[in-house]
């Protein structure tokens, strides 16, 4: 598409520049982080508890 509208120019441009938010995993300390990957590694290898089963157990 081509225009020469200035407004819609802009409108493009915000939706493809990058979002400059801070990325939480950065602010995360390094024991954090490994716990994270700790338990997705469990996820992935069928580690897991069902919740309601842990529920009727407490």
């Amino acid at each position: 598409m081509d225009t020469e509208n200035s407004k819609i120019i802009e409108s493009i441009k915000k939706n493809f520049k990058k979002d400059n938010t801070a990325d939480f995993w950065d602010d995360l300390s390094l024991e954090q982080k490994e716990e994270i990957d700790e338990s997705s590694l469990e996820i992935k290898n069928g580690e897991v508890t069902d919740y309601e089963l842990f529920m009727e157990k407490h």
